[in-house]
């Protein structure tokens, strides 16, 4: 998140995931702290319309996405 100043990180209250809202806030990436399987979901990433907008789109990455794909996502 660093290296991607227009982003900001929060921890969910479960503290299970962290969500990274753009600054736009129409992208939004959710991290799964709890995928433990090589085919469970660890990221999904969405786009919406506006900030209280429809989604538009939306992709996952499981834990076996390479980790250069995620920072291009972002």
């Amino acid at each position: 998140m660093e290296a991607n100043r227009g982003w900001e990180k929060a921890r969910t209250w479960s503290d299970e995931t962290t969500i990274a809202n753009h600054e736009s806030l129409t992208l939004r990436a959710e991290f799964d702290h709890d995928a433990r399987h090589r085919t469970d979901v660890a990221w999904t990433f969405a786009a919406y319309e506006n900030p209280v907008g429809e989604r538009l789109w939306h992709a996952t990455a499981s834990a076996t996405t390479p980790t250069e794909l995620v920072p291009a996502l972002l």
